[in-house]
């Protein structure tokens, strides 16, 4: 067989491989009791990616509606320029905090009281805090 006919094949079986793959929506939940953290220039995008919650190198955590080069931001914990290597951290406890690099609280939700809470970055653009997985009781949201 020629080098021609072997890469030709190649690429058909590639283009099947690919044809044949699912679609996987982008992680759109951050779970208190895993204590997950957004990091500058990190992301948690809603279930389709119409929206996307960013941690920002000026320590702002914004909401974005759009992709990166064509966007609208639709809230922010409004932390901007207020330190460096901030981050964002759904902690344990169930309270959503941005932190300076000093550790310092720059903002945090208030709902501290909710260990099993899940933070949903939806896609209607409304950054939610459930009580827990089951979605069914909001503790705190963005609008």
């Amino acid at each position: 067989m020629t080098v021609f006919k072997i890469m030709l094949l190649a690429f058909f079986v590639l283009i099947n491989v690919n044809a044949n793959a699912q679609y996987y929506p982008p992680q759109d939940t951050m779970r208190a009791v895993d204590s997950q953290v957004l990091y500058p220039g990190s992301a948690l995008f809603s279930r389709y990616g119409t929206f996307g919650l960013h941690m920002q190198d000026d320590c702002n955590l914004v909401v974005y509606r759009g992709r990166p080069h064509v966007r609208n931001a639709v809230w922010s914990s409004n932390t901007h320029n207020k330190g460096y290597g901030c981050y964002a951290e759904m902690q344990v406890d169930g309270n959503l905090v941005v932190y300076n690099q000093n550790h310092k609280a720059l903002f945090a939700t208030g709902t501290h009281r909710y260990p099993r809470a899940v933070l949903v970055m939806q896609e209607d653009g409304n950054l939610v805090i459930y009580s827990d997985a089951s979605r069914r009781r909001a503790v705190w949201d963005s609008f």
